[in-house]
């Protein structure tokens, strides 16, 4: 009888030995696969469109608009929805006979970056697809995907957004002409990217036109095309730390634009 008693408490006692080890297991992976899983979170968004203009001068003029933004995202599993502020678009180009930048005015009267993605599960990966957004800045449209930009500052939907007594926003040239230009813009884009260790990557697809207002020089005041490329137009979302702001944010762009 000792010996069975002995045996059963050893059974009874390994069964919850194992039970113990299966809870413990349970509870360390499912914390793991969840932190996989859901990708809400804190995240930098980095972008970069690249696009080719013909100057004058220049011919081929390549300009880069670089976005730093830290936007809050939660997910259902299906979608990736959220917003934030952006802290900062820089502009970058080919030739040191021309610079153009977007004056800190302009900056602050962009709206936040919103992502509205659908995540779509694809054999061992997971893609990330957004459909086109489009911004209008500069001009009050009822339309603002098909309507027709203004063309004129005495236009009624042309409006001072950047609050600097100008009509629309003002950019400002460096080079070989310098000057403020007064335009109206209208920009589409769109995001395709697969998930990564960091967060999710993949390129910007993108629609850029503009209106020219005014320049403060005559040789700023044509209408120049510029023409989107896909090579050299990315994304980059990567989770930062929650709490962390625009600081933590730019450190990292700096480093992946340095990169480039």
């Amino acid at each position: 009888m000792r010996d069975g008693r002995t045996s059963g408490l050893r059974s009874l006692g390994s069964r919850k030995i194992l039970r113990i080890g299966a809870l413990a297991c349970a509870v360390l992976f499912s914390g793991v696969g969840s932190a996989e899983s859901d990708p809400s979170g804190t995240y930098v968004f980095i972008s970069q469109s690249r696009s080719v203009t013909k100057l004058p001068v220049v011919k081929d003029y390549v300009a880069l608009t670089r976005s730093v933004a830290v936007v809050e995202l939660r997910s259902d599993g299906k979608r990736l929805i959220g917003s934030g502020p952006l802290c900062s678009v820089e502009l970058a180009g080919s030739s040191s006979m021309v610079r153009m930048e977007l004056p800190a005015a302009f900056q602050r009267s962009l709206p936040p970056v919103r992502i509205d993605a659908t995540l779509k599960k694809q054999g061992s990966s997971v893609r990330f697809e957004q459909a086109p957004q489009t911004v209008v800045v500069g001009a009050r449209l009822r339309d603002p995907i098909r309507e027709k930009l203004p063309e004129s500052a005495d236009d009624a939907r042309v409006v001072d957004q950047d609050r600097d007594g100008r009509p629309g926003v003002t950019v400002r040239v460096h080079g070989i002409v310098s000057g403020e230009v007064f335009v109206v813009q209208r920009s589409t884009s769109q995001l395709r990217g697969v998930q990564d260790e960091k967060g999710f990557s993949g390129q910007v697809i993108f629609q850029n036109e503009q209106s020219v207002l005014g320049a403060t020089s005559p040789f700023l005041k044509g209408n120049r095309a510029s023409e989107p490329t896909r090579e050299g137009s990315w994304f980059r979302l990567e989770r930062l730390q929650k709490g962390q702001k625009c600081d933590a944010a730019q450190a990292r762009a700096r480093t992946i634009f340095s990169a480039e």
